[in-house]
C-alpha cells in the first residue's frame, strides 16, 4: 500500500507482473516507505534516475493500454486509475480511516 501511495496503483500492477510481492513481503516496514519516497520526489541523480528512465515511462504506457478504472471503491465515486488525484485522494481516505481504527 505504502509502494502505491508514493506511485500509482500501477506501482501494484508491476509489482505483481514481476512477481516482486513475495521479496517484497519480506523486508523490514521501512522499505516499501523508502521506495514510496523515490516514487513521489526521485529527483535527478542516482535511483531518480532510473524512475524517470524507466518506471514513469512503464507506468504511463500501463495507464495507457490497461486503463483502469473501480466504481466506489472507497470514495463513493468511480476512481480512475490513471490519476494522480484520484490516487492521492484514495491513499489519503485510506490512512485517515486507519488512523480513525488504531485510537
Amino acid at each position: 500500500m505504502q509502494i502505491a501511495a508514493g506511485g500509482t496503483i500501477y506501482s501494484l500492477v508491476l509489482i505483481v507482473g514481476f512477481n516482486m510481492h513475495w521479496t517484497l513481503s519480506r523486508v523490514g516496514s521501512r522499505e516499501p516507505w523508502e521506495v514510496a519516497k523515490v516514487l513521489r520526489d526521485p529527483g535527478t541523480g542516482g535511483v531518480g534516475a532510473l524512475v524517470h528512465a524507466q518506471i514513469i515511462p512503464t507506468i504511463v504506457r500501463l495507464c495507457q493500454s490497461l486503463p483502469l478504472t473501480f466504481p466506489g471503491l472507497f470514495l463513493k465515486k468511480i476512481f480512475d486509475c490513471t490519476s494522480l488525484k484520484d490516487a492521492d485522494r484514495l491513499f489519503n481516505s485510506v490512512e485517515l480511516k486507519l488512523n480513525s481504527l488504531t485510537q
